[in-house]
């Protein structure tokens, strides 16, 4: 088994070799017992090299070869360790070390081995707890940053949007300003109209009434007029035939001046002119010498 171990690349070779153990195990400054086996010896440089690879995340380095050695080599060291045994049971007990003292050596060692071994595990353990423990408190700060930027940037995004809302505000009173006057005089407009439009109505209204009432006094009037003359003609007739036919024609003048002076609307001149007339008509009679009963 041995010879075939030695065949193809002999790279791992070395870490069948306790000298090439050491000697790698000193780079990484890792102590041991002097009497370590060479067993022990690539305990505790597989160790070193698994507490590396973590402390490297797992990256790729040279001690991923050495591992690769130790394990090539695992089969060869088997092979090793039954001719040793072999050969120390063949070996008589050296005189100066009886076989208690020689049990009580294995004994330390392999206590030394174990504490090496768990001091090696307690710093591998340590570490892997740290490193979590830094992982967990980065990723925290992490949470915390996002939280906070995103609470930045939903101040910000409120703020852009309060200053949209009164820019919008004030672009919206600026239009609606004219708008407002527009309406506004548009109303007044209207307003007015419908004031004049009233007043307009209400002296037409008033127009119309006092025209109407006019005309029902210019009416009122004539018949008034007429029937008088009327009667004063007939009475004067029966007097006095001839000055009656006179009368007659003086009345249908003042008849005439009187429905003109009625249809100019002066009510005043219509009763002054009806005075007049019974003054003349009263000069007539005492020229002619009649009574005016």
């Amino acid at each position: 088994m041995a010879s075939r171990a030695t065949t193809g690349s002999q790279t791992w070779l070395w870490s069948l070799r306790k000298a090439d153990v050491i000697k790698e195990l000193e780079k990484y400054n890792v102590s041991f017992e002097s009497r370590a086996t060479l067993t022990e010896l690539r305990i505790l440089l597989r160790a070193q090299l698994n507490k590396t690879k973590i402390a490297n995340a797992g990256q790729e380095g040279i001690y991923d070869q050495l591992l690769d050695d130790l394990d090539r080599s695992e089969i060869e060291l088997e092979v090793i360790e039954e001719v040793t045994v072999s050969d120390k049971e063949l070996r008589p007990i050296d005189d100066d070390e009886t076989q208690e003292d020689a049990q009580s050596r294995v004994t330390r060692e392999q206590e030394a081995s174990e504490a090496e071994l768990r001091r090696e595990l307690e710093n591998e353990v340590r570490e892997e707890l740290e490193r979590k423990e830094r992982e967990k408190i980065e990723r925290e700060n992490r949470e915390k940053r996002r939280v906070e930027r995103e609470r930045r940037e939903l101040e910000e995004q409120r703020a852009r949007e309060q200053e949209v809302r009164e820019r919008e505000a004030r672009e919206l009173k600026e239009r609606e300003k004219p708008e407002a006057q527009d309406r506004e005089k548009r109303e007044q407009e209207e307003r007015e109209k419908r004031e004049r439009e009233e007043r307009e109505e209400r002296e037409r209204v008033e127009r119309e009434t006092r025209e109407r009432e006019e005309r029902e006094l210019r009416e009122r009037l004539r018949r008034e007029i007429t029937e008088q003359i009327r009667q004063e003609i007939d009475a004067r007739r029966l007097r006095d035939p001839e000055n009656g036919r006179l009368e007659s024609e003086q009345e249908d003048i003042l008849k005439v001046h009187a429905t003109t002076i009625i249809a100019s609307h002066d009510v005043r001149r219509v009763r002054q002119r009806c005075e007049n007339v019974g003054a003349i008509r009263l000069r007539s009679v005492q020229v002619t010498g009649g009574s005016d009963t």
